[in-house]
């Protein structure tokens, strides 16, 4: 604290003198004192700073409606910022940069204290005080005045805006004449919106030095911004926001606007080398932040009834960076500027605003600048541009490539692909899809490190990307020679079989810890799409699936016999499958090129006799359970005739609906092998092996009133594929071993001859995304917790009701940070033991 009060003391003084009792005129000396000091209030911390002022706050709410103070800094900062972008970023711009540092500490801060009307009524320049200005001063003397300002600004000796800035200005005449002579729309709200806006669109200041100006403008506009932090409501009603109001009634800004964030999230404009920011938190290194807000409505299939969003400090990526963790942004500019475009992009205005969201419109709208040409220059035909925002969608594809470890750009990479359709075809074309699906999948990797909502997000850019036809075809041709974040083995494989083993990775992981329905639902949607193109699957992809349908398999027997009151039907083993399956006799042979396929279907094995063993002694601890309570069944039978249930048949509504999703999933499973098999049988010789290795899962399902019809086809292919296994053992003496090479040769030759007419044919499976009829109850919250955590400014945390943040210690274990189980199921420890994955987890891709 006594640093801000040592570096800031001549801001400090202003702030102290314009709460007071006393009027500032603009030619009063405290103004020209506020803009000469050129050192840069941006290397303090930010919440010592607010310490020291926010007493001057309180002092300013009673004083203010006498002195006008307030008003006259703001017209003070807007007229500031006009006369910064007619220099280009001279000298002078980090004096503006502390006025508008200190400008939006005040009224954050006031923001945190008094309601929408309050705050309104505070800042605005009274209407008597408007009319008479309009009255001494006419339109041309306007003009004038504002004409002159820049010229009038010239830097002093002390390379600060002079000392004529603000005293000039008011020399041509009285202090009343110059004060309010110029306000957009009549309103002082309206005037400071429209001037951040413009400067932060003015690309001439940070070629000239005004980076600090850029930054703390990007940031005040947050701070004017942030009343929607102090709603419980996601979309407010009318007048409820007055600056985000005055930012969507202003359509003209929307084009620059959209198009110069995106531009400085683009460049990432490092911090020079002569400037310091203060890397300001809102919990320090050893704490995250986590954010719990109640859901009225399921949105992005989330659970309806919580959702919890985790901000946690930068975590060393998975290749392990480890320096990445406590590193300050090497851009501030661009961090800042991308959270201040989400904040407009997912802004909800009221459903009676007379106005939309221009600037989602405007994404919606953008062109990509390397396609526009002039009229002169265009020999194919194509028009010029019309207006609308434009940036190069190579650069933009690049930039986002480059940073989507950020949780923010993964949103920004949502919005465009859903808001922007010229760009989400142009992502679908590319040549070089790795470049953003590996960071994408690098992500989804660490799924135990990302929070719910990252986890959403991601599995739903993958959802609406496979998608196209094209892009599950183009993803099969990309080789990948390594896969370095793989860091249980990295093996030459394809991008699209790379996908789809984590897509099934993150299905057994969500099985096994998060219990999430709205996830899983999203996981298979994903694969089905990507089902009737798949080429070249790989064993481990094979096994996962398989694997993936015998645990989904074994939850949905046991919530079935729960529901019949029945004992839970026995977990088919090998001496089950003996009877039916030619392949149980010939086990691989133990050859070196073999040993790492053997292996992992040896720990498969291995890892289903101790699930067995589990079972039976579960069971033997619930047929001893049982027995203590026969003596008390009468009694039972008599409260649930009471109570109008027959004893032991009474279920649940949540049973119920957990017994419907999972008897969904596992269709939706069998849908997926069977789109495999008839589109793309050949191509995939390892689904077929895996099959055959493991029919024995499939086999209590071929009767089965509900799969019958799609385990026809599994059914021929693994009786096609056991004769003609059967054949050449009898050709070979009926006593030789088939080892794994010989049997997927065997495989390949056959498939060759395969004809599709074989299998009868389904109706392709094709699952689209829709943003559900409310997003905002999603991502406005969503959104503004980033800026909480990563806007470098500091938020009064108990004053937030959008959503409740709580500081939660970082060495609590991840299990506690993790999201809340799916109210639709109940995590046991049998269902980790089912969804533990067959195999080893370092298995090849």
């Amino acid at each position: 604290m006594g640093n801000a009060q040592a570096h800031a003391a001549p801001q400090l003084r202003v702030v102290a003198a314009l709460s007071g009792a006393a009027p500032l005129p603009l030619n009063s000396p405290e103004w020209q004192q506020l803009l000469t000091y050129a050192s840069a209030l941006s290397r303090l911390d930010p919440g010592e700073v607010e310490r020291e002022i926010r007493p001057h706050c309180a002092e300013l709410v009673y004083n203010n409606a006498q002195t006008l103070n307030l008003q006259r800094f703001i017209y003070l900062v807007a007229r500031q910022l006009r006369r910064a972008r007619h220099q280009g970023g001279a000298a002078g711009v980090v004096p503006t940069a502390n006025a508008v540092y200190c400008l939006r500490t005040i009224l954050k801060d006031l923001m945190e204290q008094l309601n929408s009307a309050q705050l309104v009524h505070f800042i605005e320049v009274p209407p008597e005080v408007v009319a008479a200005v309009g009255e001494r001063t006419s339109p041309s003397e306007a003009k004038a005045h504002d004409a002159t300002a820049a010229p009038a600004a010239e830097p002093g000796a002390g390379g600060s805006e002079g000392g004529a800035s603000p005293a000039g200005s008011s020399a041509a005449g009285s202090p009343g004449h110059a004060e309010f002579a110029q306000l957009h729309n009549g309103s002082l709200v309206h005037t400071l919106v429209r001037e951040t806006m413009l400067t932060l669109g003015d690309a001439r200041l940070l070629a000239g030095g005004g980076y600090m100006l850029l930054v703390e403008c990007s940031r005040l506009a947050l701070a004017l911004f942030s009343s929607a932090l102090y709603s419980p409501n996601a979309r407010g009603e009318l007048g409820q926001h007055p600056y985000l109001d005055a930012a969507m009634q202003q359509n003209d800004l929307a084009n620059p606007t959209v198009e110069a964030l995106l531009r400085l999230f683009i460049t990432a404009p490092p911090l020079p080398l002569s400037q310091k920011i203060f890397n300001y938190m809102p919990t320090d290194t050893r704490s995250m932040l986590r954010i719990v807000r109640t859901a009225a409505a399921s949105v992005l299939w989330l659970p309806y009834q919580a959702y919890t969003l985790l901000l946690r400090p930068v975590r060393p990526s998975a290749s392990g960076d480890a320096g990445a963790a406590t590193a300050p942004s090497s851009s501030p500019l661009g961090d800042s500027a991308l959270l201040l475009l989400l904040v407009l992009l997912f802004h909800a205005p009221p459903q009676d605003s007379p106005v939309g969201n221009p600037y989602r419109a405007s994404m919606a709208r953008l062109q990509d600048a390397d396609d526009i040409v002039t009229a002169d220059a265009a020999e194919d035909g194509r028009a010029a541009g019309s207006g609308d925002a434009a940036i190069s969608y190579a650069a933009l594809y690049d930039a986002l490539g480059a940073s989507l470890t950020s949780e923010r750009v993964v949103l920004l990479l949502y919005t465009l692909l859903h808001g922007c359709p010229n760009f989400h075809e142009y992502c679908l074309v590319r040549s070089d899809l790795d470049t953003i699906l590996l960071p994408l999948l690098e992500l989804l990797y660490s799924a135990q490190e990302r929070t719910a909502n990252q986890m959403y997000m991601l599995l739903i850019i993958l959802l609406m990307l496979s998608q196209d036809p094209a892009f599950a075809q183009n993803i099969h041709r990309i080789t990948l020679q390594s896969v370095p974040f793989y860091r249980e083995r990295s093996t030459r494989t394809t991008l699209g079989s790379l996908l789809v083993v984590l897509l099934l990775r993150t299905a057994h992981y969500n099985l096994a810890k998060l219990r999430d329905v709205y996830l899983h639902t999203n996981t298979l949607a994903a694969l089905a799409n990507l089902a009737p193109h798949m080429s070249g699957m790989s064993t481990h992809a094979a096994q996962r699936l398989v694997s993936l349908f015998h645990l989904l398999a074994r939850r949905y027997n046991r919530l079935q016999a729960a529901a019949e009151g029945a004992a839970e039907p026995p977990t088919p083993t090998a001496a089950y499958a003996a009877a039916d399956s030619p392949l149980t006799p010939w086990l691989p042979a133990p050859t070196p090129q073999q040993q790492a396929l053997q292996g992992a279907h040896q720990a498969a094995q291995q890892q289903d006799a101790q699930q067995q063993q589990q079972q039976q002694d579960a069971q033997q601890a619930a047929e001893q359970q049982q027995a203590q309570q026969q003596q008390l069944q009468p009694r039972v039978e008599a409260v649930a005739q009471q109570q109008g249930l027959a004893a032991g048949g009474g279920v649940s509504e949540q049973q119920e609906l957990e017994l419907q999703l999972y008897a969904d999933f596992l269709r939706i499973v069998l849908e997926i092998i069977n789109s495999i098999l008839t589109s793309s049988l050949a191509r995939n010789p390892e689904l077929v092996y895996t099959l055959l290795h493991r029919q024995e899962v499939f086999a209590p399902f071929v009767h089965h009133p509900r799969y019958a019809e799609l385990m026809e086809n599994i059914t021929r292919v693994t009786d096609y594929f056991n004769r003609r296994v059967e054949e050449q053992v009898a050709a070979g003496g009926g006593g030789a071993q088939l080892d794994v090479e010989r049997l997927l040769d065997l495989i390949r030759q056959h498939s060759r001859g395969w004809r599709r007419d074989r299998l009868k044919p389904f109706p392709e499976l094709r699952f689209t995304y829709e943003e559900e009829a409310n997003p905002e109850e999603f991502f406005v919250p969503y959104v503004w917790s980033l800026a909480v955590a990563q806007g470098g400014i500091p938020f009064t945390l108990e004053a937030i009701t959008l959503f409740t943040p709580t500081v939660v210690p970082a060495g609590q274990s991840e299990d506690a940070a993790t999201p809340v189980p799916s109210p639709h199921t109940t995590l046991t420890e049998q269902d980790e033991a089912d969804a533990a994955p067959a195999g080893n987890a370092g298995d090849a891709v």
